[in-house]
C-alpha cells in the first residue's frame, strides 16, 4: 500500500472479521473528496506456532518470524500523504492525523471514519490536551473535562488550539514563531497501564493523568501550553 494516504490494520482476524471493510472504507471515502478505495485482497495473517525467542550464537542472533499484521482497507487520494499521526487519550478512540494537503483529519477509531477536517494547516504537527474546569465557584462542585486539539502550524509559525465539539474554528490562538516542534507529553509512565500481580503481591495500575503537550525549539527551549478558562 505504497502510495495510499493511510491505511487501517487489524491485529487478529476476530477483529478484522468484526468490521465490513467495503462499509468502513466506503465512510472515510465519503469525507475525502476523490479518494479510491483499494480494499485488501486477503485477510490472511499467520503467527509463529511458538512463543517468540532469541537465541544468540557467537555473533548471530536468531530469531523467530513476527507476526503479519494485515491491511484492513487503505485510501488512495492522490496525492494526499498522512504525514503524521497523533493519538488522543484511549477514552476518546481518536486520532489527529496530519497530511500533505495542509489539512488535518479528524478520525474516529472505533468507527474507522473521518469526522472533521481542517484546512490550511501546511506543515503542522498536533497534540492533545485536557482541562478539569469547574462548573460553579463551589471546590465540592463536579468538574467538566474538556478536550482540545492542539495544532502548530509550523509555516506561520503559529500555535492553533480547537475544542471537541467545536471543531469549525479556533478556540485560541497564538503567534510562537518558527522552528518549534509540539511534542505530546506522556500521561503515564511507561507499563503503567498495567496490572501486576503475583501470589504475594499485587501493585495498581497507574491512572493516566490529564493529556498536556509542549513545544520544544531548535535550542533546546521548552514551552508549555496551558488553557485559562
Amino acid at each position: 500500500h505504497g502510495d495510499a494516504a493511510f491505511g487501517v490494520f487489524m491485529t487478529n482476524e476476530d477483529a478484522t472479521m468484526s468490521y465490513s471493510a467495503v462499509d468502513i472504507a466506503g465512510k472515510v471515502a465519503a469525507k475525502v473528496t476523490g479518494a479510491v478505495i483499494n480494499i485488501a485482497k486477503s485477510y490472511f495473517w499467520r503467527s509463529s506456532p511458538q512463543p517468540s525467542l532469541r537465541e544468540a550464537t557467537g555473533n548471530t542472533i536468531i530469531t523467530d518470524p513476527g507476526t503479519i499484521v494485515p491491511c484492513a482497507f487503505a485510501i488512495h487520494d492522490t496525492p494526499r500523504k498522512v504525514l503524521d499521526i497523533s493519538l488522543a487519550p484511549a477514552s476518546y478512540a481518536l486520532a489527529a492525523l496530519t497530511d500533505s494537503l495542509g489539512r488535518v483529519l479528524v478520525f474516529d477509531l472505533e468507527n474507522c471514519e473521518v469526522v472533521h477536517m481542517l484546512k490550511g494547516l501546511r506543515g503542522s504537527q498536533c497534540a492533545w490536551l485536557e482541562i478539569d474546569q469547574q462548573s460553579t465557584n463551589d471546590e465540592d462542585a463536579p468538574t467538566k473535562r474538556r478536550m482540545f486539539i492542539v495544532v502548530y502550524a509550523g509555516r506561520r509559525g503559529t500555535v492553533e488550539v480547537f475544542e471537541l465539539g467545536s471543531l469549525e474554528k479556533p478556540f485560541a490562538s497564538v503567534s510562537v514563531g518558527l522552528g518549534w516542534r509540539l511534542v505530546q507529553c506522556p500521561t503515564q509512565p511507561l507499563g503503567g497501564s498495567l496490572v501486576v500481580g503475583s501470589h504475594a503481591s499485587t501493585r495498581r495500575a497507574t491512572l493516566p493523568t490529564l493529556a498536556t503537550c509542549m513545544l520544544i525549539s531548535e535550542n533546546a527551549q521548552t514551552a508549555h501550553i496551558h488553557i485559562n478558562v
